[in-house]
């Protein structure tokens, strides 16, 4: 299949509550053995913690918090989703509640500060969305899904003329450079951090 054909077959949809389970899922699915999951292990009770994450801000931070998914054309399961943030740090307030008991609290705690940390220095008052999560299923990557995803938003911000912002892999890090991005530099940082000037429509 060509990948038009490919793009053809996916088109992207509203997430909703019942989505949720899936993109749980489709987390553990799409970085198994990665240091994330070293931080947060794929048990029982770390999955209902992120459920229940996830309900609370799609219920309570719909102003702020864009949830959006790629599905397959026929059948329309979901192949991807991302999640993308207008609130500044200051407004969305602490990233998470308390960890789960399963998780390892310490280096939780390192990582999101030292994300944050990276993210106001960088981006200070600046109005921009925050990438926070795209993920996409591990036989559907490579086919566009991520690429429809990050334009989606990259649209999104363009709309209301303000930056865009997101860390990622020095993998995955091209995708964004093909969108506009471009990396910034920042000491001691494990993953590379990316932003997109502010454009207008």
């Amino acid at each position: 299949m060509g990948s038009l054909d490919t793009a053809l077959a996916m088109k992207i949809k509203t997430f909703t509550l019942d989505d949720i389970p899936n993109a749980i899922a489709m987390n553990y699915a799409a970085f198994p053995g990665a240091e994330s999951q070293k931080m947060m292990p794929d048990t029982a009770g770390a999955r209902q913690w992120w459920l229940d994450v996830y309900r609370h801000d799609y219920v309570n931070r719909r102003q702020h918090s864009q949830f959006v998914k790629v599905v397959e054309t026929v059948g329309g399961s979901m192949v991807a989703y991302a999640r993308w943030d207008r609130a500044s740090l200051e407004e969305r307030g602490p990233r998470y509640p308390a960890w789960h008991a399963d998780m390892n609290h310490a280096a939780c705690n390192q990582f999101i500060e030292h994300s944050d940390g990276t993210r106001k220095r960088i981006m200070g008052a600046d109005p921009h969305y925050f990438l926070d999560t795209v993920v996409t299923h591990p036989d559907h990557q490579g086919k566009g899904a991520g690429s429809m995803l990050v334009k989606w938003g990259c649209d999104l911000a363009d709309q209301e003329g303000v930056a865009a912002y997101v860390d990622a892999s020095e993998e995955g890090a091209s995708l964004y450079k093909r969108f506009g991005f471009e990396a910034r530099r920042t000491p001691d940082n494990e993953y590379a951090v990316l932003v997109r000037k502010a454009r207008s429509v």
